[in-house]
């Protein structure tokens, strides 16, 4: 029989990580974003049709980072989850 060893402190630590993670590349996105929707009306660091349609898609695009962010966030649950099942089961 084989034994595995896990050490579940150190699971949940990575697991609170990576949601700590996420949590600050939701900040990133959301700051990026912003920056680029007001590109073209406020700042006026380029306008025209191109700018604001540039703006436009750029806006589309933000749903998949969103989504990335949401992946990265679940993958810490997962090992937290992992965590606490594996020390219910060890006991």
């Amino acid at each position: 029989m084989a034994n595995v060893n896990v050490d579940t402190s150190k699971l949940r630590e990575a697991g609170n990580e990576i949601i700590k993670l996420s949590s600050e590349l939701n900040d990133s996105i959301n700051g990026v974003f912003e920056r680029l929707a007001k590109m073209p009306v406020v700042t006026r660091e380029w306008v025209g049709e191109s700018a604001t349609e540039f703006a436009r898609l750029a806006n589309i695009d933000k749903i998949n980072y969103q989504n990335l962010r949401n992946s990265v966030y679940n993958y810490g649950r997962f090992l937290i989850i992992s965590a606490d099942q594996l020390e219910r089961a060890i006991k």
